[in-house]
């Protein structure tokens, strides 16, 4: 399990430099979205958003049973969907940081 001390590094660090748009999704009601809903807070925060000004972000409450996910779109047309039932907030911040910063390595390359 990763510390607070792990979560808190990774959280600064997030960015929204590579991203065209967010789309998140959850059930308030659902027993499982409270990794989701961090992890929104997270990238709602004036720090994270002023990264990329032109990236939406689009909160989907639902009111059925369906999992919660986070869709996310590059500015490369690079797609990631993450299912967050079963995955802790570090692990959601990981895999977002993970790919965005494929997409900058990307970038670079060309």
């Amino acid at each position: 399990m990763h510390s607070q001390k792990h979560l808190t590094k990774l959280l600064k660090n997030l960015s929204l430099a590579q991203i065209k748009n967010v789309k998140v999704e959850f059930n308030p009601f659902h027993s499982k979205t409270r990794s989701i809903r961090e992890f929104l807070f997270q990238i709602s925060a004036q720090r994270v958003r002023e990264t990329n000004n032109k990236c939406s972000l689009k909160i989907d409450v639902k009111s059925d049973g369906s999992d919660p996910n986070v869709d996310v779109k590059f500015v490369d047309g690079h797609k990631l969907q993450i299912n967050t039932r079963n995955l802790t907030t570090y692990e959601i911040a990981n895999l977002f940081s993970e790919h965005c910063l494929k997409r900058t390595e990307n970038k670079a390359e060309t």
